[in-house]
Formats: structure tokens, sequence, C-alpha cells
């Protein structure tokens, strides 16, 4: 299933941290506007804000170990859990650099302007890969495990039905 393939995790984690970096440095242009907006401009700002970049990319990084928000979520509110607990550690980290580099980084509002656009695309992103993932189960192209049933005793039909309401998991394929 796609939620379990290593390189729909990875797709969404570049994703994540692209996003990031980009509004990493649309915020810097928006609090530093003297700066040009430009590829030199980019330089500068890249010069004078490289660390606090890597600490942002490196915390999203270790915070997702944490919450494993990459990882598999039977649930959609399971999902918005694990988004809700990486946003609030995110935003500890957010707040903290740009306390300590006020100057130079982001006032207090920018940080939570910078947090809240994070929420909405992660909320966004979210709910669309759910939505797609429940699309994919409705017209069957997802790759159930396959029954088939050999012999029979009392048993059986008990098991067929288990296996039947699980819809979503297995498809039974014919019986002997």
């Amino acid at each position: 299933e796609n939620h379990k393939n290593p390189l729909f995790k990875l797709v969404k984690l570049s994703l994540d941290l692209l996003v990031i970096v980009v509004l990493f440095y649309t915020f810097l242009f928006i609090h530093i506007p003297t700066v040009p907006k430009n590829l030199d401009g980019l330089w500068i700002l890249t010069h004078s804000q490289y660390k606090s970049l890597g600490l942002f990319i490196l915390s999203w990084l270790l915070i997702s170990q944490q919450t494993k928000i990459y990882g598999v979520s039977e649930f959609y509110l399971e999902s918005i859990r694990k988004v809700f607990y990486q946003l609030f550690l995110f935003s500890l980290v957010v707040f903290a650099v740009s306390g300590i580099k006020t100057d130079y980084l982001y006032t207090n509002n920018e940080s939570a302007f910078f947090i809240g656009v994070v929420s909405v695309y992660l909320m966004g992103s979210r709910m669309l890969s759910w939505l797609i993932e429940k699309s994919r189960i409705k017209t069957n192209n997802n790759s159930k495990s396959k029954v088939i049933f050999i012999g029979k005793n009392n048993n059986t039909h008990a098991f067929k039905k288990l296996l039947t309401d699980k819809k979503n998991q297995y498809e039974i394929v014919s019986h002997m």
C-alpha cells in the first residue's frame, strides 16, 4: 500500500522539508525588506542564517523520528495527533531560535505565522493523502491479501465471515 511504501514516506519528507525551506527564506525576505529579492539576496540570507536553517531542518528530522509522523497511521485522527505533536515540538524550536536571534530572524508574530502556514500545509497534505488512499481503496486498486480456502471444517464459515468483515485487507479468491 502507498502509506507503507518507503518511497512514499521519502516523498512526504522531502515535500515537508522543501516547504519549510521555502517558508524559511520567504519569511526572511519579509523580515529584512532591504535584502534584494534575487539570487544574490538568497545568498546573503543563506550566508547569515545557514545555522538557523540547519537547526530547523535537523530539529524537524529529529522530532519526526520521535513523533513517527511518517509512520503508518491506520486512522486519520491518529495522523492528526502526530501532526499536532510534531508542530508543537517544532514550534518550540522555532520560537526559541527566533527569540535568541530576534534582530536577524523572525519576530514572535512572524514565528507564529510561520508555524500557522506550516500547520495549514501539513493538515492539507495529510488530508489529501488520506483522501487519495480512501479513494484508492474504494476503487479496489489496493493490494489485498488474497486468501484461498482449502478444506472445510466446523470453523470455516466463521473464519470466512471474519475475513469478509475486513474488506480492506483480505480478498477471498476461492474455496475448495
